[in-house]
């Protein structure tokens, strides 16, 4: 079967990762998350998808190197490494993704069964397979997020929004999740290092997510 390769199209860079010694541990795929995202790209909102994955390795995630995603039905694969992937920490588990992934122009996700197979700086490999049903289309309208002179509104029907938070050069810095959907900028006691700020709204039941343009907080 030949698979159709599709790289990465990454709106969140990667997560910068400390160079450590091997050892012969191999990764494990705990659990796999995929879902549909609407991205708000040059005014305009477009489909694409998500995906990530717990993943445990005893040396730590900068020993790993590459994850493949495959829905081996359609002969589709994604590859994700450790230079374009997104490595997140939630509540001591590890999550290693990308919250955008591509498709060719007019394609949908199609559902079905997925594969995943992870890969240490070892060549040791875990793998797993899970299935997904592709939602039709969003049951919410696509929310917005405002920063005028301090303070900040957000329009969401999603029952989970987040703030990604960027470097001054835009790479990806961090996640912060809301308790209010306004407020002052000081109540949310960012870093100082935080020059941009995004919404990421979340709806992990529908597997249906959104992601708002950048907003700028200092020059």
């Amino acid at each position: 079967m030949r698979l159709r390769l599709f790289l990465l199209c990454c709106s969140l860079p990667a997560a910068l990762l400390l160079p450590s010694a091997c050892t012969r541990a191999a990764p494990a795929v705990e659990f796999c998350s995929l879902k549909v995202v609407y991205q708000q790209v040059e005014g305009k909102v477009q489909a694409g998808f998500s995906f990530f994955a717990i993943v445990n390795d005893e040396d730590g995630p900068e020993d790993l190197s590459e994850m493949r995603l495959y829905n081996d039905a359609e002969g589709l694969m994604w590859l994700m490494t450790s230079d374009n992937w997104t490595v997140l920490e939630d509540r001591g588990k590890t999550w290693v993704g990308s919250k955008m992934l591509a498709m060719s122009e007019g394609e949908l996700l199609p559902a079905g069964q997925f594969r995943v197979s992870i890969v240490d700086k070892s060549g040791d490999t875990g793998e797993t397979t899970f299935g997904f049903d592709t939602p039709a289309d969003s049951p919410y309208r696509f929310p917005s997020l405002s920063v005028v002179e301090g303070d900040y509104s957000v329009r969401s029907s999603y029952p989970d929004n987040y703030l990604l938070m960027y470097y001054q050069d835009g790479s990806y810095r961090s996640l912060l999740k809301l308790a209010n959907l306004e407020g002052t900028l000081a109540s949310l006691r960012l870093p100082s290092d935080v020059y941009g700020l995004a919404l990421w709204a979340d709806d992990s039941g529908k597997a249906v997510s959104a992601l708002t343009g950048k907003s700028y907080i200092r020059e």
